[in-house]
């Protein structure tokens, strides 16, 4: 993969033509089948969360689709390519519409999210490209809890709390491998924003979501993401 920062754009062009057909209808439901419920009571919590850790690919470079829904009624479908590093927390990435036309570009280095291009249409319309770099980060980043997360024993999850400068975020690991299925904040006790992970595909040894849910209850937007490709240069 190259330094992170810039943008694969020609593979993700050369893929638009066989992917748009699928982005020409969405649907507001999830359309990811949530874990098994296995019980997890007994389980060591800390080497749950260690298992998992050890399981996140360090680099990524991906594909992937994306059906934005706004109050449930607007619908917008995309396709996006993200390259992070999870280490340090730096990514790149872009949002084209089915047609292949780059809507907007977006980086985070040394903690700061960077708008590089927002098309004309979407200027008008406040910080677009910030609030894109924000959900990525959520997506994306921060997957495993700090070593003094409150943790809580279900017979079917662990759940893991911490107090953050955002809020309280918790993240819930469930299902028959244990792994990160939600990660929520709360916001002076209001849900503010959740995102679900689902159908883990094992990628030489690496986890990658298929499906990823995240909901703005803030400002009442659902984005659904859909794995379409992991590049093979990303490395782990």
């Amino acid at each position: 993969m190259r330094v992170v920062g810039g943008f694969a754009e020609p593979r993700a062009l050369l893929a638009v033509t066989a992917l748009a057909v699928l982005f020409a209808a969405g649907c507001s439901g999830i359309p990811f089948k949530k874990a098994d419920k296995v019980p997890v009571d007994g389980t060591d919590p800390r080497a749950v969360v260690e298992k998992f850790a050890s399981r996140i690919p360090s680099r990524f470079s991906l594909l992937v689709s994306l059906m934005f829904d706004y109050s449930l009624i607007r619908r917008m479908s995309a396709l996006g390519t993200v390259e992070g590093d999870y280490p340090t927390g730096n990514f790149a990435a872009a949002v084209m519409n089915p047609l292949g036309v780059k809507m907007l570009e977006v980086a985070r280095a040394g903690g700061k999210i960077e708008p590089r291009y927002v098309i004309d249409a979407l200027a008008g319309k406040g910080d677009a490209a910030g609030a894109v770099g924000t959900d990525i980060a959520r997506v994306y980043f921060d997957l495993v809890p700090l070593p003094g997360a409150r943790v809580a024993v279900h017979k079917y999850r662990l759940v893991f709390d911490e107090e953050t400068p955002e809020g309280r975020v918790r993240r819930v690991f469930s299902g028959p491998d244990a792994v990160l299925t939600t990660k929520e904040c709360y916001e002076r006790g209001s849900l503010s924003w959740r995102v679900s992970y689902y159908e883990y595909r094992d990628l030489g040894g690496k986890l990658y979501p298929q499906g990823v849910v995240l909901d703005n209850f803030k400002h009442n937007y659902r984005l659904i993401v859909k794995l379409k490709e992991v590049y093979p240069d990303a490395g782990n």
